[in-house]
């Protein structure tokens, strides 16, 4: 079938019984063959928008550049790039998708690189169990990578996606269930974007210099785990968006109308910070994280968004006497069990134009700990410690500022050179605290890795203050 040259038809399959299960394909002028040596000249050249059909079970290596749509038309198939000469890249040409697998399962893609793809570089619709593995999707004119249909289940290993008009992976539809497993997204509007009910998995995955790094809407949510965020990532889903033991170094993560994040043992550096701009629900919650403190503030909200900071350090390590946490309007926040480090008595904690609760939480060398502003600035301290700081309270107009079983002794941190903020033996501030609801707090946290690491351990009868449990 390969020896027909330019007589081959449109729609023509590949992988009939005249060919062996595993073959290739070459543009005009190369030759190319398999490991056994048989070899075919010229056949597959000089088409466009050539539909390659795949058997069953067959494997098509794709051997140089072809301009042309490849779509797969059979389930259990393997398509594999970079193979003998040449790499195996599929130009879509701004006028094609260049891989389409539609409504077929159990498909696995090796080292493909699919450019200039007419709105999608590659798509997956109706299909289950896709694995595509060391491939770059670079450049459409929307989605680089786009996902839909009644179901839809694909996993991303060690693949790129860049320079989408829009989307690096998008996920449209129900029943969507997308993994992207040491995945780099670049230079996309959206780096990750689930429109409608499904989710994405993003696992150990790096995002570079898009405008939004993840955007969950309506029903869908996104699970980000060791990953590295760099730019804006906005939550509009009933569901969380998730991020797990994340490097964010810099953007904005913004909670829209109707969305919520988890943050669970992150680490927010350099200009990074989170907004919330919800009316009087904690959408925002934060859990065992380091905050850094030095160019920006970092947990605010607008209007009367609240949030609930739990068992979080901040640490602040510029000269600029930056509050770490401001709060706004009628709504109630919470910050229990958190712990508030100084740079040599210059950093803030608090600054409240709304209502804050703080319960178990050390504020240790700090400029000043809480500013109630306004009149509705309303602050409670409870069981908390206030160490060696300037000033504990800076009530301007008219606010409202309450301490009670507070104590100022020492918390006798490890080590707070290297961020060992775990509390010694002796302490005022072990097992002095008030009971909450949230137990599990840090027992260990490496905080100078790149990711974060964090071990937990729940309170015991007693509690501690700070964001440590012994």
């Amino acid at each position: 079938m390969l020896g027909l040259g330019n007589n081959l038809r449109h729609n023509k399959k590949i992988g009939g019984s005249a060919l062996p299960i595993e073959y290739f394909v070459r543009p005009s002028g190369t030759t190319y063959g398999d490991s056994s040596g048989t070899s075919y000249a010229n056949a597959w050249s000089g088409f466009s928008s050539i539909n390659w059909t795949l058997l069953a079970n067959h494997t098509l290596n794709v051997c140089g550049t072809f301009n042309e749509l490849l779509l797969v038309q059979n389930s259990d198939v393997t398509i594999v790039g970079n193979n003998v000469l040449g790499a195996g890249i599929i130009n879509g040409q701004s006028a094609r998708v260049c891989l389409n697998i539609t409504s077929y399962n159990n498909v696995t893609v090796n080292g493909i690189t699919c450019n200039n793809g007419l709105v999608d570089n590659i798509r997956i619709e109706n299909s289950t169990g896709c694995v595509i593995n060391d491939s770059v999707f670079d450049t459409s004119t929307n989605q680089t990578a786009q996902h839909g249909g009644s179901i839809c289940v694909v996993e991303y290993n060690n693949c790129t996606f860049k320079n989408g008009a829009d989307d690096g992976i998008s996920s449209h539809d129900a029943s969507t269930v997308i993994t992207a497993n040491n995945c780099t997204f670049e230079n996309n509007v959206q780096g990750i974007n689930a429109i409608s009910s499904g989710i994405v998995y993003a696992n150990d995955c790096n995002f570079i210099n898009n405008t939004q790094d993840l955007k969950n809407d309506n029903d869908s949510q996104i699970i980000a785990t060791r990953c590295t965020l760099r730019g804006q990532s906005v939550a509009n889903s009933t569901l969380n968006l998730q991020l797990i033991n994340c490097l964010v170094l810099s953007g904005e993560t913004l909670i829209s109308s109707v969305g919520s994040i988890l943050a669970s043992g992150c680490k927010f550096m350099a200009t990074s910070t989170i907004t919330s701009n919800q009316t009087n629900i904690a959408k925002v919650q934060i859990q065992r994280s380091y905050f850094e403190m030095n160019l920006t503030q970092k947990v605010k909200n607008t209007s009367n968004a609240v949030f609930n900071l739990d068992y979080c350090v901040f640490r602040h390590v510029g000269a600029t006497n930056l509050y770490a946490v401001a709060t706004s309007g009628t709504g109630t926040s919470t910050l229990n069990n958190c712990t508030f480090v100084g740079n040599a008595n210059v950093g803030r904690g608090i600054s409240a134009q709304g209502r804050v609760n703080v319960k178990n939480t050390i504020f240790s060398l700090m400029n000043q700990c809480v500013n109630p502003n306004g009149a509705n600035g309303i602050v409670t301290f409870d069981y908390c410690t206030t160490h060696s700081n300037t000033t504990i309270n800076v009530n301007q107009n008219g606010g409202t500022f309450t301490n009670t079983n507070s104590i100022t002794t020492d918390p006798l941190f490890v080590d707070r050179v290297n961020l060992d903020y775990r509390l010694q033996v002796g302490s005022g501030s072990i097992g002095t605290g008030t009971t909450l609801t949230n137990l599990t707090g840090i027992l260990t946290a490496d905080w100078f890795s790149t990711i974060p690491t964090v071990t937990t351990k729940n309170q015991s009868a007693s509690w501690n203050r700070g964001a440590y449990v012994n």
